[in-house]
């Protein structure tokens, strides 16, 4: 079909001459002029065509609104082409108001006529709910039936629903099959997606070497989450010899093409000086665009920047604005934070008890400073009623995990409450008494008499 044509014909000017650009120019124009007599004699191929030019402007000027135009005849005498790309014109807003519904419909008369595109455009409104009820089983029959012509994304996106379980039971080998199918035709989401299952032993043996491999193969075509991966793989070691500074690198390629988890990344090593001059305005720089993005790890980095004056001006309450952002995303850490402001009136009316309970809600988490502040509010009825077995119990936790002011804090309240109560007090659950001695915890005291 001509539409391949095209697609060669835009790489020419890659070439970096002027004689080349100006004679792909001359050849769209002369195109253009063949389109528009096929497509006065009623031929579907060259009226689809005519919007495919109009859509990228090539041999015209580009005019969305006069691709759909074109593409809707098209479309209307069923052609398949046409059908899909006005699906999409209809999903993105392109030239036409954005109407998820239409586009669900157009992709589904353009499936059932086999055209491989519309099947894992439609595979995928199901999925996600489109412009469709929300039918993952449905989905995997779309997506089965373009995989199986050999669409590379369907493929792709089929293996996913196996590694999964959406739509169809899970299968891990059978998400490694599909994955090599569609990496086979050099699809880099199938390269980045093989990658994690050798790093993880999803389907296959753990092999961080080929994980290793598969993520510079996908990194290589300019795939975002690939060289966040590749980022992790230097930081950690995964595959290859630990080197800071390649990780930045591709923190660094990843967070310019607007991927908020590399953003995060990349705001972190230069707060820490990892791989990278210490530079805090660069990091809080980075922590905000990835923020603006709704990522709660970086809302809650930017927060901890406004709360300490970090690469920016101290500001207590943007510090509450943005752990707020986090914590409404059920972020343990920015929970943590937002509380301790919440108890202390920083940037906010103060107000125990919704410290309290957002600290609940961190400490559930398995956050250990949330469950050692958590642990300090039963202690001294902060937001809640005196309650000293809880707070016993979460101080427990929080040493068990880790945290030292946590160890002596029990370790008085232990004492205190025996000295209170010493017959009526139980221990929590986390750790018996003898525990508790072999930890530490209780210094010397002495067997209940005979």
């Amino acid at each position: 079909m001509m539409v391949s044509y095209y697609l060669k014909m835009r790489s020419l000017p890659s070439f970096g001459t002027r004689k080349v650009l100006n004679k792909a120019i001359v050849v769209a124009k002369i195109a253009m002029e063949w389109y528009h007599r096929a497509a006065a004699q009623g031929e579907t191929v060259a009226i689809y065509n005519i919007g495919y030019c109009y859509e990228d402007g090539i041999g015209v000027a580009k005019d969305v609104h006069e691709a759909v135009r074109w593409y809707k005849i098209a479309a209307e005498q069923e052609n398949a082409f046409a059908q899909n790309s006005l699906g999409y014109c209809y999903e993105d807003g392109i030239g036409v108001e954005k109407n998820e519904t239409m586009a669900a419909l157009w992709y589904c008369r353009s499936a059932k006529q086999g055209y491989p595109w519309a099947q894992c455009n439609l595979g995928y409104c199901y999925q996600n709910g489109i412009g469709v009820t929300k039918n993952t089983a449905r989905s995997v029959g779309w997506y089965r039936k373009a995989a199986t012509q050999g669409h590379a994304r369907a493929q792709h996106n089929l293996g996913f629903c196996h590694q999964n379980g959406i739509g169809v039971e899970k299968n891990e080998k059978e998400a490694i099959y599909w994955f090599q199918q569609s990496a086979e035709l050099g699809n880099i989401f199938a390269f980045h997606s093989l990658g994690y299952c050798y790093q993880n032993g999803t389907g296959v043996p753990v092999n961080e070497r080929e994980a290793f491999r598969w993520y510079m193969l996908s990194a290589e075509h300019n795939h975002a989450p690939a060289q966040l991966s590749l980022g992790y793989c230097y930081r950690n070691g995964i595959g290859v010899e630990k080197n800071e500074l390649e990780a930045v690198k591709y923190f660094r390629q990843s967070a310019e093409q607007g991927n908020a988890v590399a953003q995060n990344s990349l705001g972190f090593c230069y707060e820490e000086g990892k791989g990278v001059s210490k530079n805090p305005r660069k990091a809080a720089y980075w922590y905000l665009q990835a923020a603006r993005q709704n990522n709660a790890w970086s809302q809650c980095n930017l927060g901890f920047c406004y709360a300490n004056g970090i690469g920016v001006k101290q500001n207590e309450s943007k510090a509450v604005y943005w752990y707020k952002k986090a914590a409404e995303q059920n972020h343990a850490r920015a929970q943590d934070k937002l509380a301790l402001h919440l108890q202390n009136g920083l940037g906010i009316t103060q107000n125990l008890e919704l410290a309290f309970s957002l600290l609940e809600r961190a400490a559930n988490q398995h956050h250990i400073a949330a469950q050692f502040h958590l642990a300090n509010c039963y202690e001294k009825g902060l937001g809640c009623p005196i309650d000293l077995q809880k707070a016993t119990m979460w101080f427990e936790r929080a040493a068990l995990a880790g945290c030292r002011s946590s160890h002596e804090r029990l370790r008085r309240l232990l004492v205190r409450v025996c000295i209170l109560s010493p017959n009526s007090f139980t221990f929590a659950t986390v750790m018996n008494e003898q525990e508790l001695v072999s930890n530490g915890f209780i210094l010397g005291r002495s067997a209940p008499a005979a």
